[in-house]
């Protein structure tokens, strides 16, 4: 079994090639050539002409047909054995366990610790680790579930009990169905865009409790609200979920259409290294998708490989601090 690069991870049987999340798209439709992709945020998710491999839920958020398996299935690939286990980042989203004779375990985007959605992120033993390395600087350590959740129940409460309007910057996908429902549970059902409510309703259908409604939609052309929707946001003061890359002043004023001020606040993991004051955002709240730092060494001393390599992110400073707090063998792998 071989392991290289070539437009994304490749592991190598004879002459089967499995390609997990490739950056362009695979065109070669032989029996030789399988895809697996590990969810369907647009950075890891390609429509490809070759086969390809991912959980029911990530194929209902795709849009398009695909060979799916569920978690904890296996899939004979040749000589290769396929399986796809729980990470815990998004709905559907899935790490791959690849056996023959010896293991190796891509985690695609993963998050250890328990969000407010879906089960903990199992830690696959393996031979060769694949790890993924967004936040894979030690500055990174983000709050618990538990204290985000109160974080944003006590300013949810603040700025209500002030009569303004709430507006939350979110990513559309992933991020924004568990902000709803961090909302539902103290209590309140947000109005969200087409586009949020588009990937909500996906989760609905996948057996996810969320409630919202949906508004319309806000863009850089300006913000459209339905006549139900904004008769109903004018008679009280709201909460409202767009996404973050529109925060802006303008779009605040446009948002407090009934006269009420309204208060702004983004869901990221990257507050701690950048400033929104200047687009209108008062409040950063430290929700990530993503394992923190101590997660993800956490995850490589569980884990017990026997070759660590590095994906996506902080590639190089990660695979040094593995190798100085493990002793483990750490290399970046480029894609």
């Amino acid at each position: 079994m071989k392991l290289y690069f070539e437009r994304g991870i490749v592991i190598q049987q004879g002459e089967k090639k499995l390609y997990l999340d490739p950056s362009s798209k695979i065109k070669d439709k032989s029996d030789d050539v399988l895809v697996g992709i590990t969810h369907a945020h647009s950075d890891h998710l390609k429509k490809h002409d070759a086969e390809t491999l991912m959980t029911p839920e990530t194929r209902d958020l795709a849009g398009f047909d695909a060979g799916t398996s569920a978690y904890d299935e296996e899939v004979e690939f040749g000589d290769l054995t396929i399986i796809q286990r729980n990470a815990n980042h998004i709905l559907g989203s899935s790490q791959f366990e690849v056996h023959n004779g010896k293991s190796v375990v891509y985690t695609g985007d993963i998050r250890l610790n328990k969000g407010f959605l879906f089960e903990e992120c199992p830690v696959v033993h393996s031979d060769v680790l694949i790890i993924e390395s967004t936040y894979g600087m030690p500055h990174f350590n983000f709050p618990s579930s538990e204290q985000v959740f109160n974080e944003i129940k006590e300013w949810v409460e603040e700025k209500k009990e002030k009569g303004n309007n709430i507006l939350f910057g979110s990513y559309s996908l992933g991020k924004s169905q568990e902000l709803i429902k961090i909302l539902n549970l103290i209590g309140v059902k947000p109005f969200v865009s087409s586009s949020i409510a588009a990937y909500s309703d996906v989760y609905v259908k996948n057996g996810v409790d969320l409630n919202y409604s949906v508004y319309g939609e806000a863009s850089k052309a300006g913000l459209y609200v339905s006549f139900e929707a904004g008769e109903e946001m004018k008679a009280d003061s709201f909460v409202a979920i767009v996404p973050p890359h529109l925060i802006n002043k303008q779009l605040l004023k446009s948002f407090s259409f009934n006269g009420r001020e309204t208060s702004a606040a983004l869901l990221t993991g990257w507050g701690s290294l950048y400033s929104f004051a200047s687009k209108g955002v008062e409040k950063v709240f430290a929700l990530s998708d993503h394992a923190d730092f101590n997660q993800l060494i956490s995850y490589v001393e569980k884990a017990e490989p026997n070759l660590v390599y590095t994906v996506h992110g902080y590639t190089k400073q990660f695979a040094k601090e593995v190798k100085k707090r493990t002793g483990i063998p750490a290399y970046p792998l480029k894609v």
